[in-house]
Parts: C-alpha cells; sequence; structure tokens
C-alpha cells in the first residue's frame, strides 16, 4: 500500500510540503467524522459501516500515509515499532494504554 502511494504521488506529481499535509491529514479525519455522524444519525442509532465512510476512510489512509512520506518516515518499521511498544504494555499492564 505504501508503495502504491509513493508510486501515485511521483506518477501524478502530487508533492506537499509537511504542513499542507498535516493539514490535509486533519481535514479528511473530520469529513470521517461526519461520515460517523451521518451512519449514526447523529449518536440515535448504532453504527453501521457505509460505502461513504470506507471511501472517507481510505482518504484519510492516503493523506497519513502521504504524510509519513513526506517526513521520510519508514512506515512499516513506524508500525512494527508501535506494535511491539503495544505487545509490551500488554505484557506488563494487561493493556495497550500508556497509563
Amino acid at each position: 500500500m505504501v508503495e502504491k502511494i509513493k508510486n501515485f504521488n511521483k506518477k501524478n506529481n502530487n508533492k506537499m510540503d509537511v504542513y499542507s499535509r498535516f493539514l490535509d491529514v486533519n481535514s479528511e479525519m473530520g469529513e470521517l467524522s461526519k461520515e460517523v455522524l451521518r451512519a449514526t444519525n447523529y449518536g440515535k442509532k448504532n453504527f453501521e459501516k457505509t460505502c461513504e465512510f470506507v471511501e472517507e476512510y481510505g482518504d484519510v489512509l492516503y493523506s497519513f500515509i502521504s504524510l509519513g512520506l513526506e517526513c521520510e518516515i519508514d512506515i512499516e518499521k513506524a508500525v512494527e515499532i508501535v506494535l511491539n511498544k503495544y505487545q509490551k504494555r500488554i505484557e506488563n499492564k494487561g493493556n495497550m494504554s500508556s497509563k
């Protein structure tokens, strides 16, 4: 997935500065949040995944991975680090919480 996004951005000359990428992530999270509100009728019913939610989720992933690429983060390594951190917390405290 990371390589697909990297190649897509390169092919389409879709380079942004880190600040713009960060704002884009936040904007897409807002749109995803709106879909949760719509899907639950503003909390009046249980969440059910919609096509719009899945699309907005994809937008968030794209934006977030693009941010990592702009920051030259090894995304796979970052995920491994955090999974190891969470695993240690689960083993030591019984949950993933930092507190």
